[in-house]
């Protein structure tokens, strides 16, 4: 499964914040279950930029997306089906 999740970066210093290419994961009940690869930007002195991540779930651990004690696969459901238009 994948998607992109929108995340924000918030520089709150008096100068530019530059960082290189990052990983950013995805964690679930203490479980790595995503991640994606933040690129390289720069964020202008106080202030917030958005971006849009393209997000690769564990498609390897199906044991949270398909076992009944845990909610991931049912939140992550829920989610697209509520934003989807209709």
């Amino acid at each position: 499964m994948n998607f992109f999740a929108q995340i924000r970066v918030k520089n709150t210093n008096f100068g530019p914040y530059k960082f290189e290419i990052t990983t950013v994961i995805f964690m679930y009940e203490g479980v790595l279950v995503g991640w994606g690869l933040v690129p390289e930007t720069k964020v202008n002195f106080r202030s917030t930029k958005k971006m849009n991540v393209f997000v690769e779930v564990n498609s390897n651990n199906g044991l949270l997306l398909n076992n009944s004690s845990s909610s991931l696969g049912s939140e992550l459901n829920a989610n697209v089906d509520s934003a989807q238009p209709g």
